[in-house]
């Protein structure tokens, strides 16, 4: 929308173009709106009974998360294969299969722990059914295949 202001003449005196755009509350300014599902509609579907890594978790993973933590970004917590999502970090283990709560990865996703930041800081939030297909793929076992299938690639087509 415009608004021109006039002074008594009637010229311009100046123009303020106000933009509409969406507002983040002031503690996240940088953060997008947590309510882009990275999974199709089929995918979150099958979300319910049990996880694939393939399916549910690394395009999750990909579009979310390792655009960060990569080796050349945060080397001390890199998600880019089993090995190194599974590795010991300075503040505890990233995944814990079957202890969804004991896994550092779930404790930064889900936010609320004191002195843990809320990941990703900045860009798109998991949301809710992300949250949730992490924390049951961790609760069944993590399964995550070696090789070419378990590496996960920060320049992924899932971005936005």
């Amino acid at each position: 929308m415009k608004r021109f202001l006039f002074n008594a003449t009637g010229s311009v005196m100046m123009i303020v173009l106000l933009l509409s755009c969406k507002t983040t509350p002031p503690e996240e300014p940088e953060t997008a709106p947590s309510d882009w599902n990275v999974l199709s509609k089929e995918a979150l579907a099958t979300s319910h009974g049990t996880i694939d890594f393939a399916t549910h978790v690394k395009p999750v993973l990909e579009a979310k998360c390792v655009v960060c933590h990569q080796r050349n970004v945060l080397p001390f917590f890199s998600l880019e294969n089993q090995k190194l999502a599974f590795g010991e970090g300075k503040m505890g283990t990233r995944i814990v299969p079957g202890k969804p709560d004991e896994s550092r990865l779930l404790m930064h996703a889900h936010g609320g722990t004191p002195g843990l930041k809320t990941m990703p800081p900045v860009g798109d939030r998991l949301t809710h059914d992300e949250k949730r297909i992490l924390t049951a793929w961790i609760a069944q076992g993590a399964n995550w295949p070696a090789g070419k299938a378990g590496e996960l690639d920060p320049h992924s087509d899932y971005h936005r």
